[in-house]
């Protein structure tokens, strides 16, 4: 059977200081743990790697526990297989948007299917943010930081709403990972 390419992206990892891991250190684990082609991307908690025989969702357990295993870290870790994140890129539900330089883009992963009612799909108007497209579990979404308010604000309402078994990415960085993958 064919290896088939995942990227894992770990949840509040190196956050000013908090739950600090070393890229270094987190390639080495899971080369040990069998897993091929190892590249991490920023410092972040990204990661891709190849594997055979394996589903995303096994692939979350094992890293989660090898996180705990090997550097006393709890925390989620989703994992996505690349051919997903390619065909995004490939969609791109951003296209609509006029980039200025308040504007980030984001893809949210869960590790659940994203509710589809209209209170989820919202977004937060009075803080210039918006959802503007779901697939299965990951939500795609854009703020405006010329408003008073920044991301702080899109993070809160995302958990609030769709609970801490997610984790956000700039959309600059799913472009990295591909483009170096």
């Amino acid at each position: 059977m064919t290896e088939v390419k995942f990227a894992a992206f770990l949840r509040g990892v190196n956050v000013t200081g908090y739950n600090t891991v070393k890229m270094n250190d987190l390639k080495k684990i899971l080369e040990k743990s069998g897993l091929v082609n190892v590249k991490t991307f920023l410092n972040s908690g990204n990661v891709t790697f190849n594997v055979k025989n394996q589903t995303a969702e096994f692939l979350e357990s094992e890293i989660e526990k090898l996180l705990l295993k090997h550097l006393n870290l709890k925390t989620d870790v989703i994992v996505r297989e690349l051919s997903v994140l390619q065909e995004y890129m490939r969609l791109n539900p951003f296209v609509k948007i006029k980039m200025t330089p308040e504007i980030r883009l984001y893809v949210t992963f869960s590790k659940k299917n994203i509710p589809t009612s209209k209170k989820h799909l919202a977004g937060l108007t009075e803080f210039n943010f918006k959802i503007l497209k779901t697939f299965d579990k990951d939500i795609f979404s854009f703020i405006d930081l010329s408003g008073k308010n920044g991301t702080v604000v899109l993070m809160k309402y995302l958990e609030l709403n769709f609970g801490k078994d997610i984790t956000t990415r700039n959309w600059n960085t799913i472009v990295r990972i591909l483009e170096k993958t």
